[in-house]
């Protein structure tokens, strides 16, 4: 299990210290889907570590850009090191994942690769321009074209897990509903959650939000998939109860404040 999530603004419509509390909130929500190691894309470029990303990212870095797209990774397939930290560059493509390809191994056979994380043969499919039903995953992913940094493309596919919201600052994004809720709440924006379907690509752009009509079109694992739950999909909170939420919420507020610095860590 693993975390993704990102931003993209509007131009000249946004005040940085809010972001500053947004990327805060989601670094460490998404610390406890992760902790072995992290990484962000942005138009400045790619940055990778190990640990949590919070305990080694101020959310002030994390909140400089005007678009970014991270990860955080539990490793399963690969070991912990910074050369398998999503995102991949795959020659044009950059991406991240948070899912499982089932058939690595039988990949890297069939077209002579020597990749290490299974994660990384949905990027080099791209960029080879292969059809994407030769390969057998669940998941969601973000990625971009490193001609056009702007532009986010984001998806889910077999069951994988993505909530994206919208407002009129700008998009915003993460693997679960309640980790972009939160940060939300904290950081006193107003944004509406978009309705994603599953194998449908859609894109993020100066903090809009557009579908592209195609499909994904990943095939699923031959034996039905154990998918990892999310926060909110065993959380036994209702979405309307702010009560309850709110005291929930307050549980995490010490370790907000030190990714606020850079100094927190579920698993650092």
């Amino acid at each position: 299990m693993c975390g993704i999530f990102g931003y993209s603004l509007r131009p000249n419509r946004f005040d940085r210290g809010r972001l500053r509390v947004l990327c805060a909130a989601l670094s460490c929500e998404m610390d406890h889907r992760g902790g072995h190691s992290w990484g962000y894309y942005a138009s400045e470029g790619l940055v990778r570590g190990l640990g949590s990303l919070s305990g080694h990212v101020s959310a002030r870095d994390l909140a400089s850009h005007d678009s970014l797209m991270a990860h955080t990774r539990m490793a399963t397939t690969g070991k912990v090191a910074v050369e398998n930290c999503h995102p991949f560059i795959q020659g044009s493509v950059v991406g991240a994942h948070n899912g499982i390809v089932n058939n690595h191994e039988q990949l890297n056979g069939k077209y002579k690769r020597d990749l290490p994380v299974d994660s990384q043969h949905i990027f080099q499919h791209m960029e080879e321009d292969l059809p994407l039903d030769d390969i057998e995953a669940y998941g969601a992913v973000e990625m971009t074209l490193r001609s056009q940094p702007g532009r986010i493309y984001l998806g889910t596919f077999n069951g994988g897990s993505l909530s994206v919201w919208r407002g009129k600052w700008g998009a915003v994004w993460a693997s679960t509903y309640w980790t972009v809720k939160r940060g939300l709440r904290l950081a006193s924006l107003k944004a509406k959650e978009l309705v994603i379907f599953d194998d449908e690509w859609y894109y993020a752009e100066a903090g809009g939000v557009y579908t592209l009509h195609d499909k994904i079109g990943i095939s699923p694992p031959p034996k039905k998939a154990v998918f990892q739950p999310g926060w909110y999909s065993h959380n036994p909170l209702a979405k309307d109860d702010l009560a309850a939420f709110d005291h929930a919420m307050a549980a995490d507020l010490d370790d907000i404040d030190r990714a606020w610095n850079g100094e927190g860590g579920y698993h650092s």
